[in-house]
């Protein structure tokens, strides 16, 4: 967890503040025991950790920031921190930096890195180096000094090799001491990459500290910083009401510039200038009225109830907007209604309309804007228009109810014909207006043309309706026959339809053709001839 805690501190300094955080090794040897964290950006559960090997190594003392690790000159076969790391860089550009003091000069040779499987890369003092100079070796990469970095002072040594330039460059405490052209050196290998020793010689003798391998090539200015350990940034930020600097030590309420220091941004300090804009809460008192209940703004709160409540949402300057609410929560109502109607009935909303009794449901605003949801209990009502004929005599098939019968012609009321019967005194089409229920309706037309006429023994009365037709007409004979003719023509006398039947009485018609006036000529079997005029609507 505490790993965690600095790497995360690390990568926001990073951010902040101008240094970057290695992503492939970062070593700080501020422990103890032979755990050493890898504080780099990137990293796998191999890496994560590295493991001091031996007993001739260890960390603690004190280093360029904190603890360092510390070497006796022992073999890097028995004695090293393993990294867990397998190179595999290839020929990408890379930045090595690491901090050493108290390097003596010796006939010996000291190792302080390398993987022999990753083409003997290895970095080492005395002998072909010379005391007091480090020299980087191998992967095929042509020797690179840096003269003056492996002494019993404090020193900061950076390589940096750039495949965009195709060298490497040396650095001794921040400052260029060395360029050296390089062909595509290829950091790749089996591993495991050692710190502190290489392979079976003798390992660190002194202190190493900060020990870091990025992916790509620093710039010269963030070489610097890391020797340092002090950057300079400006931070501009806007806050709501208050603001506390990086370091905690102050909090401020108002808009201006001010400093900053925070210590110990990667072993040293960063001194920012903060330009800072203070935005204020803003509160305001709206009265609403709401039906059931009301969401507030932000989307926390349903209330269900009148009364004041508060609710918190972002302002046009992204602060607080603290909003007092005066509400009245209004309800929906509920009632039954039992309508009777004629024929059909369209519910208070006008949404629907329904010819059969039944109960319905209807939803229409009450007088506090809510709903008002109605029950109806709905009767229709209706009236019995049916008509039968026998002879000249109408009968109206409703019954309990009251009637006037009119003459078709002229729409115009038959005077005195009140009854439920009808007896027709001359030869015409007629109908009936009957009121039950208390609703009115009117029937058919139906037409008659034997009024007057002496019955035919064969034809006797004939009766037929409706008239006018949309086609279709009934016919009814007071006797039966053997033989019927039926012929219909128009009034240019073209005969459209002609049929032939065997013992009827009763029979239905569709005439067929236009709209019109049209003559029936029934035609008895010896010739007795009945015409019945009939118009087409």
């Amino acid at each position: 967890m505490k790993k965690i805690f600095t790497l995360i501190s690390l990568m926001y300094s990073a951010i902040c503040f101008g240094q970057a955080v290695p992503e492939i090794l970062y070593y700080k040897f501020d422990g103890t025991g032979t755990v050493v964290p890898n504080y780099a950006s990137i990293t796998t559960p191999a890496n994560d950790t590295a493991n001091i090997q031996g007993t001739g190594m260890t960390q603690g003392n004190t280093g360029q920031c904190g603890g360092a690790l510390v070497g006796t000159g022992t073999s890097g076969g028995t004695d090293f921190v393993n990294t867990n790391w397998t190179p595999n860089l290839g020929t990408g550009s890379w930045t090595l930096s690491f901090w050493t003091s108290n390097i003596v000069p010796s006939a010996t040779l000291w190792y302080i890195l390398g993987d022999i499987n990753t083409a003997g890369f290895r970095c080492f003092t005395n002998g072909i180096a010379g005391p007091n100079n480090w020299i980087l070796r191998g992967a095929g990469l042509t020797d690179i000094y840096i003269n003056g970095g492996a002494t019993t002072g404090s020193n900061l040594n950076t390589f940096v090799y750039d495949n965009s330039l195709n060298n490497v460059k040396g650095y001794l405490n921040g400052v260029l001491v060395t360029t050296v052209a390089q062909t595509a050196p290829n950091l790749t290998g089996t591993g495991p990459l050692k710190v502190g020793a290489y392979a079976t010689n003798a390992n660190l003798n002194g202190k190493m500290d900060e020990f870091r391998l990025y992916n790509r090539a620093l710039n010269a200015t963030e070489v610097m910083e890391l020797f340092n350990r002090t950057v300079t940034n400006t931070l501009s930020t806007t806050a709501c009401g208050s603001y506390t600097v990086p370091s905690g030590d102050e909090t401020y309420t108002a808009s201006g510039t001010y400093m900053d220091t925070i210590p110990r941004v990667y072993c040293g300090d960063s001194i920012l200038t903060i330009n800072l804009t203070i935005n204020n809460p803003s509160s305001s008192t709206q009265t609403v009225t709401s039906c059931n209940s009301y969401n507030s703004p932000s989307g926390m709160y349903t209330w269900t109830s009148s009364g004041t409540y508060n609710d918190t949402i972002a302002n046009t300057i992204g602060c607080d907007s603290v909003i007092t609410f005066n509400l009245t929560i209004n309800t929906n109502t509920t009632s039954t209604i039992s309508p009777t109607a004629c024929f059909t009935y369209t519910v208070p909303s006008g949404d629907e309309a329904y010819t059969a009794s039944g109960m319905y449901m209807d939803t229409i605003a009450n007088t506090m804007g809510c709903d008002s949801i109605l029950t109806i209990n709905l009767t229709i009502n209706s009236v019995d228009t049916s008509v039968t004929l026998s002879g000249a005599t109408y009968t109206a098939g409703a019954s309990n109810a009251t009637y006037q019968w009119i003459d078709c012609s002229n729409t115009q009321p038959i005077n005195g014909a009140t009854n439920q019967t009808y007896n027709a005194t001359a030869n015409g089409s007629y109908a009936v207006i009957v009121t039950q229920n208390n609703c009115t309706d009117t029937s058919a037309c139906y037409s008659i043309l034997s009024v007057g006429m002496k019955e035919n023994n064969l034809l006797g009365n004939v009766s037929f309706f409706p008239n006018p037709t949309n086609g279709k007409l009934n016919v009814q004979l007071s006797n039966k026959q053997t033989r019927l003719t039926i012929e219909v023509s128009n009034l240019l006398g073209e005969v459209t339809q002609k049929i032939n039947l065997s013992n009827t009485q009763n029979f239905s018609l569709d005439i067929q053709g236009n709209a019109g006036l049209y003559f029936v000529n029934l035609i008895a079997e010896d010739g007795t001839k009945t015409i019945l005029k009939v118009t087409k609507q």
